[in-house]
């Protein structure tokens, strides 16, 4: 490709020139006499020739190829397709003819040069000798159908075409070749479909020797060309083209590699060639030297400020430093002698998110702005060349990774709103759930409203599902929290509805199976606004209690207080349709003796209740968890009437929450989704060995998901510690043996900083895993139940934390954190203290290096003073704006907010402080889509 390319670039540039190297008519002469010596004693070429005058046939093509080569018009005979069309010349048979030229061209010593413009000169006649006549051409007929017939006609290659161009305008690899305007766009389909459909058998308009001269211009390389054939190759899998008919087209469009990649391949292998045998002396002389290169790097510069697809890039307040180094780093690459200092390529742009589309949209600039200071095409090609050696220095291989399949997948699949049909399935789905709820013991406290009430919690259920699942509604996500945030629901409450939601969805409505749990897995997330404020008053309520009752005994009044609390509960209870059945008037005076007692007692009093069991004086009362949760209501009110402290309510609550199972006679429930059809849901998912295997694949992936690799970067010993417990939990949750005590849950996890998201993510994780190890899609699911169950125990921690942060954040007056942290000084030194570790942490250091450093620190500080209640003295951009360039993932984010918090810990700072600073700073994080990397 190279050589014929150097070939034709000499024959252009001096036809005249090259017909007389050549020795002009009588060289010319002797070559193709030298040649047809060859031919006459080639067994391949005996049938060609078979019955012809060989000494005409020499003579005519002496005198086509003397006008060819740059010589006078002599040749007056026909054309050479109409001349070959009838003689069945294949491909093979010119190769052998052009071999034969190459072996005569080369025992008359031709220099290297003039024998690749004789045989390019030749190569460009086989488009006219061969067309139609390579086996090949029809080798493809199948039942004497074409592979056009065979893939459906030109409608399909349509559809094909434009699938195909779907994804490459969404491929980081290769979108910046489709930048083009909505019109121009579509006139490129049409006449690419046209190509496609003449190249698989059919008519077409297009010429396929255009297919070169076209793409020639363009930097497109076999990267790109094999980013495009598999954007073709999953449109056709999508379309469910037959594999055979499949493997026929790509194997049609593998032959244009060359035609397509030619112009990059010669252009810049001629430039490489040129730069490795001249060096680069020559080329930065052209350029002007040093002082060029810096108007070079001044006008790219200017260009990149106003591309909309790099500009991100080269934004900042140390943009003039990030320039000097650059044009220095271009001095040394374009053959200056200035040695470039500055921190390697790959540690800068590891921090970036750069792709190869936005590396080309650069090397595109960099064209322009050399062309736009009058550079000739040569030149800018050797600085093209030059700069793409650093392409895998600038664009991490992560960022490389792209599935087209899963892209196009997503993009062309319905939504889920409408896969399970809109708005009238999700308020007929709601209507089922609430009558469910209604007459479910579990949930039936929480649902009894009058009628008006009623229809607007429908309503709002209807909305928020809608808008859950991807489709319009005009529900507000954020009402969701502190909706709930009064309400008594737990994590089990929410399971219940969940398989409400469930079994509405498969057997009432029919929905498919597969979206049915992708509804389940879309209102998953949350499950923490609904039972936050539950989980939030529990826990601070228990820690509250940890050291024993007698604080909360003394503020609930000790036993006076009690008995003026119970007074008024009975007084509720006599009233309580719902549950004064059971508090009949002639043994209300003894019941309330009792209860008082008994409550006396239970809230840190004397212990003086000698009474039954609550199982057993509650055994056939036909008591249920809607009558509990009344009650529970009852004495809430009757606390209120008593004027007890809000902050001992929880107290109390949370200590009467145990007795539920105790009143209702039972013991803690098998998960029905842990045994069906009598199996456990550990046999279901494949027994132990397939769990020890499922345990074996989350360990590995764990460490690789950014989402969770901050949690799981341990040292051997401990990860495998941790992938034994996961393994012991497990088994025990899905039914097997019992391993692990689940006591141990929560405290095990209760300093970490884990969220619903990571919790999320650990949920998909395990997804993967068992999609890996091909395990049952309802056992998967049904796995996924299960392990929802822990999600309070293990992300209540950080959840009560940072709630409690919040409230006192609220309650704050503006500054008191400012001052609490030691003010400016304070911050300051915190600031100082946290740059120190970061530039020094391997994790995240590489973001914190290079010319901006300094700006950075004084950024964050000034951030900081004013997000603790300081000066408002920040001036800087955005943090997502900042950020929008950087490759920061969860894994740094994790690592910076321990840093955070490992400064103030060294600084003398306690844990609840460390917690108010962390709310207050308002740091987010980088949720970067996944769905097609």
């Amino acid at each position: 490709t190279v050589r014929m390319a150097l070939a034709r670039k000499a024959a252009e540039h001096g036809r005249d020139e090259m017909f007389l190297n050549l020795g002009e008519s009588e060289g010319i002469t002797k070559i193709m006499s030298r040649t047809y010596d060859m031919v006459q004693v080639d067994d391949r070429l005996r049938s060609v020739f078979k019955g012809k005058d060989m000494d005409a046939i020499r003579q005519q093509q002496t005198l086509y190829m003397c006008e060819l080569l740059g010589g006078p018009r002599m040749y007056e005979g026909r054309g050479m397709l109409e001349i070959h069309e009838n003689l069945k010349i294949n491909d093979y048979l010119f190769d052998c003819f052009v071999m034969d030229a190459d072996r005569a061209l080369h025992s008359l010593n031709m220099t290297e040069e003039l024998h690749d413009i004789v045989i390019s000169m030749m190569e460009e006649q086989r488009k006219y000798v061969v067309k139609g006549h390579n086996k090949a051409d029809v080798q493809r007929l199948v039942d004497g159908k074409t592979i056009l017939d065979r893939i459906g006609g030109e409608l399909n290659v349509e559809a094909v075409v434009e699938t195909m161009y779907f994804g490459a305008e969404r491929d980081p690899r290769i979108k910046f070749f489709f930048f083009l305007d909505k019109d121009k766009l579509a006139t490129v389909k049409r006449r690419v479909t046209d190509f496609l459909c003449g190249a698989l058998g059919g008519q077409s308009t297009i010429d396929v020797n255009i297919v070169r001269a076209v793409h020639y211009p363009m930097n497109i390389g076999d990267h790109q060309f094999d980013a495009l054939v598999e954007n073709l190759s999953t449109s056709m899998e999508l379309m469910e083209v037959d594999p055979d008919v499949k493997a026929d087209v790509l194997d049609v469009v593998s032959h244009l590699r060359g035609e397509i990649t030619a112009g990059a391949t010669s252009r810049l292998e001629i430039a490489r060639r040129k730069t490795e045998s001249a060096g680069t002396d020559g080329l930065y002389k052209t350029l002007g030297g040093d002082a060029g290169i810096v108007q070079f790097v001044e006008e790219l510069y200017k260009i990149c400020l106003l591309d909309d697809r790099i500009k991100m890039f080269f934004q900042g307040s140390k943009l003039d430093a990030v320039k000097a180094a650059q044009t220095i780093f271009m001095q040394q690459l374009l053959g200056g002698a200035v040695e470039y200092t500055g921190r390697e390529l790959k540690r800068i742009h590891q921090t970036l998110l750069i792709q190869d589309w936005q590396f080309d949209a650069f090397l595109d600039n960099a064209r322009k702005a050399l062309a736009s200071l009058d550079t000739d095409s040569d030149t800018i090609d050797e600085c093209t060349v030059l700069m793409e050696t650093t392409r895998l220095e600038v664009v991490s291989a992560v960022n490389r990774q792209f599935d087209v399949k899963r892209m196009i997948q997503d993009a062309h699949r319905k939504p889920l709103y409408e896969r399970v049909g809109g708005e009238v399935t999700i308020a007929r789905l709601c209507d089922s759930m609430y009558t469910a709820a209604l007459e479910d013991d579990r949930l039936r406290f929480f649902f009894e409203k009058n009628k008006a009430k009623v229809q607007s919690i429908k309503k709002k259920m209807t909305q928020f599902i809608c808008g859950a699942i991807g489709g319009p509604s005009t529900y507000d996500p954020a009402d969701l929290r502190p909706a709930h945030y009064s309400m008594n629901i737990a994590s089990h409450h929410f399971d219940v509805m969940l398989s409400f939601i469930k079994e509405i969805l498969k057997t009432e409505l029919e929905i498919d199976k597969a979206d049915v749990r992708e509804v389940l897995r879309a209102l998953q997330p949350v499950r923490g606004d609904i039972i936050n404020g539950y989980t939030v008053r529990s826990e601070i309520a228990r820690r509250s209690t940890d050291n024993g009752l007698d604080q909360m005994f003394l503020r609930v009044g000790e036993s006076e207080g009690v008995t003026r609390i119970v007074n008024s509960l009975f007084s509720i209870l006599a009233t309580d349709a719902r549950i004064k059945r059971f508090f009949k008037p002639e043994k209300r005076d003894q019941l309330k003796q009792g209860v008082t007692v008994f409550l006396v007692d239970r809230f840190g009093g004397p212990k003086n209740y000698q009474g039954r069991d609550l199982t057993a004086a509650h055994e056939g009362l036909g008591i249920t968890d809607y009558h509990f949760d009344a009650f529970v209501a009852d004495f809430l009110r009757a606390l209120s009437a008593s004027d007890v402290d809000e902050t001992v309510v929880d107290e109390l609550i949370v200590n009467l929450e145990p007795l539920r199972s105790e009143v209702l006679g039972r013991s803690d429930e098998v998960n029905v989704v842990v045994t069906k059809n009598g199996q456990t849901l550990l046999e279901r998912l494949g027994g132990d060995d397939q769990l020890e295997t499922l345990a074996d694949v989350m360990n590995e992936k764990v460490s690789e998901d950014s989402r969770l690799r901050f949690y799981f970067e341990k040292s051997h010993f401990k990860r495998r510690n941790i992938r034994r417990k996961l393994y012991q939990f497990m088994s025990g949750a899905f039914g097997g043996p019992l391993q692990y005590d689940n006591t141990h849950l929560k405290p095990a996890h209760y300093d970490m900083n884990i969220t619903d998201y990571h919790f999320d993510a650990f949920l998909s994780v395990w997804m993967a895993a068992c999609k890996e190890l091909d395990v049952d899609g309802e056992a998967t699911e049904d796995s996924i139940e299960v392990l929802n169950g822990s999600r309070s125990a293990i992300t209540g921690g950080c959840v009560v934390r940072m709630e409690m942060s919040r409230k006192k954040a609220q309650l704050e007056s503006p500054g008191q954190l400012l001052e609490r942290l030691g003010g400016r000084e304070g911050v300051v030194e915190l600031a100082d203290k946290l740059f120190t570790m970061v530039t020094r942490d391997h994790r995240i250091g590489m973001f914190f290096e290079g010319a901006k450093l300094e700006s950075m620190w004084q950024g964050l500080t000034s951030y900081l003073l004013q997000a603790f209640g300081g000066p408002q003295d920040y001036q800087g951009r955005p943090l997502d704006e900042v950020h929008e360039a950087l490759a920061i993932d969860d894994y740094h984010f994790d690592c910076f907010l321990q840093l955070i918090h490992r400064s103030q810990r060294l600084l003398g700072q306690d844990h609840d402080l460390c917690n108010d600073t962390l709310v207050s700073s308002r740091l987010r994080r980088p949720l970067r889509p996944r769905a097609a990397v």
